[in-house]
């Protein structure tokens, strides 16, 4: 019995090694007609009535030692908040004790200096999320799409007792494609902000027992859920250091890479701070992770008022942050989520995007991430979702907390997905650009230029940001041929105007261009 009072079924993943993970809005995935949800005059849901049994997992598939087994019940919101929320008092204690740390950073301005590591090829940067579904048709169904999109790095959550087991039993077969893997290391926001050996006894026991079934089948385990954003994971920094201890133990037992904190967006204060509290416990990651949005910004190339006094745009973001990895020992930057939110129900929210701009603002995303100099690698994420996936599940679901804290359960039929236009558009970037090594970044006349070379091709993705901008007659003339993010030839005479969706300019090798501007300009 867990400490929800719900039964546990007994596997190789037994209770005391899986603390539930409940979802936070569990009333939303439940049809118009269930019994206990009940709509409120502002739209919302009213998740007050009596609990509603929802789906029970489904047994491990043949093979496996025993089922999991667990009646899920619906969490209000308000006990969610409740059960996440530290309190103002430890957050105010947790900004203090990060004070040193950030004074020490930032006086030295190491970003000044800190040196360009580009990845070795597109195809190596690039990464996607996704979440597994019931049964291994579903299954079939992701690793068919990955493998569509010529993606070669696969991240996904694990840490809710009921699907922990469908996650592990994607990651293997994720992992036989010869496709590399990390896990997402979720803890409830119930044993988030604890830190007694005894209270975190079931989460150490959990991470043992994936690194154990997955071995070298996974490249890295990702401690943690944006430790920044309190009302969704729960975390203090010393909760979030303790937390991170149980995953880097695991993880380099296995003999895999350990990854760090996984700070949502923009926020190097948090960045600083609890890099300097895992090193200062001697738990220095592998790589240094967060979740690199730009949506609030609006583009990739906007600079975010919001980040102030930092004022920076994706490029100077990823250096800022690369040289914060660096300052505490990090190999390197990654990554690990990053999407728009999809305008599904019409809300004309400024935050929000259609499809096709969902497509153009993706390839400006990784084309800027990957030239930039600072990341490693970039995840896309979420594959499948109604509003954030490059394919459409069918569903009219938008779950809380984010995606970016975690997704364990695919919802909707395989038979209602639909590839959305940013799925066409990643995948003829992929193809394009795969096996080609991240070049210059050039920003010029209101213009941006992402080069990507080998020994005997290259290509530019070029675009204005700001409405039709002169193509600079150097790429215009070199160009052998030019198409656009879906891999239409584009005629000559319309390539001349760069516009906010990019082009691609096949090259010769003299129309190359020089390095990076800096952050921020």
């Amino acid at each position: 019995m867990n400490p929800h009072g719900r039964k546990v079924g007994q596997g190789i993943l037994s209770p005391q090694c899986l603390p539930f993970h409940h979802s936070p809005d569990a009333a939303k995935l439940l049809p118009e007609s269930t019994p206990g949800r009940r709509q409120c005059q502002d739209g919302s849901l009213d998740t007050s009535a009596s609990p509603t049994i929802i789906d029970s997992p489904p047994a491990m598939p043949p093979g496996g030692s025993s089922a999991l087994t667990e009646t899920a019940q619906p969490i209000r919101a308000d006990e969610f908040q409740a059960a996440a929320s530290p309190g103002r008092v430890r957050l105010l204690c947790d900004v203090v004790g990060m004070l040193p740390a950030n004074l020490a950073f930032w006086t030295g301005r190491p970003w000044r200096n800190v040196p360009e590591a580009r990845p070795e090829s597109f195809g190596a940067f690039l990464g996607i999320n996704v979440t597994a579904g019931a049964d291994g048709q579903t299954d079939d169904y992701v690793l068919e799409r990955i493998l569509e999109l010529g993606i070669r790095q696969v991240r996904i959550d694990l840490g809710d007792a009921a699907t922990a087991r469908n996650a592990l039993r994607l990651a293997r077969s994720i992992s036989e494609a010869g496709l590399r893997v990390v896990c997402h290391m979720v803890q409830s926001p119930e044993l988030a902000a604890r830190t007694s050996a005894a209270e975190l006894a079931p989460w150490k026991a959990f991470c043992e027992s994936v690194a154990g079934e997955l071995g070298g089948a996974a490249e890295a385990m990702e401690a943690g859920s944006a430790p920044n954003r309190h009302r969704w994971s729960g975390h203090t920094a010393a909760g979030y250091v303790e937390t991170a201890r149980a995953v880097f133990e695991a993880a380099r037992s296995a003999g895999i890479e350990a990854w760090a904190p996984n700070v949502s967006d923009f926020e190097p204060f948090y960045s600083v701070g609890l890099l300097a509290a895992l090193a200062s416990a001697g738990l220095v990651p592998d790589r240094h992770s967060v979740n690199l949005f730009v949506d609030r910004a609006g583009t990739p190339e906007a600079v975010d008022a919001h980040a102030f006094p930092f004022r920076a745009d994706l490029h100077g973001k990823a250096r800022l942050l690369a040289a914060a990895g660096r300052h505490f020992g990090c190999a390197s930057t990654v990554s690990t989520f990053a999407y728009w939110t999809l305008d599904t129900a019409g809300r004309g929210r400024r935050r929000y995007v259609d499809e096709d701009a969902y497509a153009r603002l993706a390839v400006r995303y990784l084309a800027i991430a990957a030239c930039c100099g600072w990341l490693d690698r970039a995840y896309w994420g979420q594959m499948v979702g109604h509003a954030k996936g490059l394919i459409d599940d069918g569903t009219t679901l938008r779950p809380r907390p984010p995606v970016a804290h975690h997704s364990f359960v695919l919802h909707g039929e395989v038979g209602n997905y639909r590839a959305r236009p940013g799925f066409e558009a990643i995948r003829r970037m992929t193809a394009r650009l795969g096996p080609l090594r991240p070049g210059g970044l050039v920003r010029e006349d209101g213009v941006w230029r992402c080069e990507f070379t080998s020994d005997d091709e290259m290509w530019t993705v070029a675009w204005s940001p700001d409405g039709e901008r002169k193509t600079p007659a150097a790429l215009l003339e070199g160009a052998e041929a030019v198409e656009d993010i879906f891999g239409r030839a584009t005629p000559r005479d319309d390539a001349a105007g760069l516009r906010p969706s990019p082009l691609f300019f096949r090259t010769n090798a003299s129309a190359r261009s020089g390095a990076a501007s800096g952050p921020g300009e």
